[in-house]
């Protein structure tokens, strides 16, 4: 269920009465509509920015309409009224290029900045897609009047794809490299296979130095970057509480890392939530890593380097709770590391089940809520029946299965996992068209089915894995562009 963000519901109550007089005045409506006006403004306002949020999170590859906040100011002229002196609804600003050339890009940006007022901003500028060069002009305008907003930014984000040029890539560098940003709290630059202009080398002093925004961003806490880039466009990193550095495709080859150059993230004090994937460690770890690596902070990792999650072994992370490997060797993980995990996501991973079961039980009786997604090759099919009997004290834990499994669909195995879990509570997580398959040729069982578990769906709009990252973070707050390319997505194999 879609709920308001955060920002919307702590803004209620400082969202002004607007009266309504004149002809605007609920009471000079027709009756068939009136009951719409009847509203008090202060709901209306909330209602607006949360269409406004609703629409943050489904958005497609380009708009097909204008955005939300512009659709509702065309209503009526109560709502216009109500719409334009509200500062919140026009603080977010997202661009892809138009599919009309009548737009006026910048003129729509300056509209957005007045009505703003003195609100903080969340710029989001999308410039993959179309490079005419009408849009390659409006783009570069855009960036530089965005530029000028920098004490107002509160959340920033560029993306980038190919087409775009070296040298936009280089513009973008000098553009940012000297900016005071004093009300950042994210900053996201993805340019999706543009490739740096050298090759990533540096000292552990040096390599993770910020080179852009060096003039102070004292609030930042999140940063997401491209591996192949990352070097480049790192703001100041000592305050983050998220770090998201991304594979941009998975057609670009990893960035090769020393572990003495990256141990300054692991290092970062206030690190919470981890994400990388595109990234290697050129030593062989076997031969000793330094001694008492703890991340006292870190609640969530993603990672995708075999080099990475093996490394993992030797940091104590107390208040680690999620853990999202993909494809690589589960991790042998010794107890200090991971004393508060309860949340697995395990994406197409050979994983030793009856391993994992009977003897890694550091791990397995903490986990609450299990995540598996993998390919026919997989091994959770062939084990689950024999590695999760509760009564041998297996998974004691287990409340929530989610499942992406390639082959076939048969409903029979996961009645048998149901049973084999029941009385104990489970609620089973599987592809909705799955559930709609089942519901037509084995009605019957799918009700035995319902009355072990928990059923529900996944699909596209409420995805298996979440789209946006971190996952303990309201998905308006941050918005994910769905064309872009995510490492840890999943396929559906239903």
């Amino acid at each position: 269920m879609i709920t308001p963000s955060k920002d919307t519901l702590a803004g209620i109550s400082r969202i002004p009465e607007i009266p309504l007089t004149g002809r605007n005045h609920p009471e000079t409506q027709s009756s068939s509509n009136g009951h719409v006006f009847n509203v008090p403004t202060e709901i209306l306002c909330v209602i607006f920015i949360f269409a406004r949020d609703l629409s943050l999170l489904f958005d497609s590859k380009r708009f097909k309409s204008p955005p939300s906040e512009i659709i509702i100011s065309h209503v009526c002229k109560s709502w216009r009224t109500i719409a334009l002196d509200l500062p919140q609804l026009w603080s977010t600003y997202r661009y892809t290029p138009p599919r009309s050339l009548d737009v006026q890009v910048v003129g729509r940006f300056s509209a957005y900045l007045k009505r703003s007022g003195t609100q903080t901003l969340d710029i989001w500028l999308n410039f993959r897609g179309d490079h005419s060069p009408k849009w390659l002009t409006e783009q570069r305008a855009l960036f530089k009047a965005s530029l000028q907003q920098a004490a107002r930014w509160r959340r920033y984000t560029i993306l980038l794809d190919n087409t775009s040029g070296q040298d936009t890539f280089v513009q973008c560098h000098r553009s940012l490299k000297s900016i005071h940003a004093p009300n950042l709290e994210h900053f996201a630059f993805c340019p999706q296979g543009l490739h740096p202009p050298v090759s990533v080398n540096g000292s552990k002093d040096a390599l993770f130095n910020s080179r852009i925004l060096t003039l102070g961003a004292p609030t930042l806490r999140s940063t997401r970057l491209d591996s192949n880039s990352f070097y480049y466009y790192l703001p100041p990193i000592s305050g983050l509480t998220a770090l998201r550095i991304d594979s941009p495709s998975q057609y670009v080859s990893n960035t090769t890392l020393s572990l003495y150059a990256f141990i300054p993230v692991l290092e970062i004090p206030s690190l919470r939530n981890l994400s990388l994937s595109g990234i290697n460690i050129r030593e062989d770890l076997s031969d000793g890593v330094p001694d008492a690596l703890v991340m006292k902070s870190l609640k969530e990792l993603r990672c995708s380097s075999a080099d990475i999650i093996e490394l993992f072994q030797y940091i104590h992370t107390p208040r680690l709770e999620t853990l999202v490997l993909k494809r690589a060797e589960f991790p042998i993980l010794l107890p200090k590391s991971v004393s508060a995990l309860t949340s697995l996501v395990l994406i197409n991973c050979p994983v030793p089940w009856k391993r994992l079961s009977r003897e890694m039980t550091h791990i397995s009786e903490r986990i609450t809520h299990l995540t598996v997604s993998e390919q026919s090759s997989g091994k959770f099919r062939r084990d689950a029946l024999s590695c999760f009997d509760p009564t041998q004290n297996w998974w004691p834990n287990l409340v929530y299965l989610g499942c992406n499994i390639q082959g076939p669909s048969q409903l029979e195995f996961y009645h048998q996992f149901a049973e084999l879990r029941h009385p104990f509570p489970l609620t089973l997580r599987l592809h909705q068209n799955l559930i709609e398959l089942w519901e037509m040729r084995s009605p019957d069982l799918l009700i035995l089915l319902q009355d072990k578990c928990n059923l529900r769906g996944w699909d596209e709009l409420d995805p298996l894995v979440p789209y946006h990252w971190p996952y303990e973070e309201d998905g308006a707050d941050f918005g994910y562009d769905r064309t872009d390319y995510d490492p840890f997505g999943v396929i559906s194999y239903n």
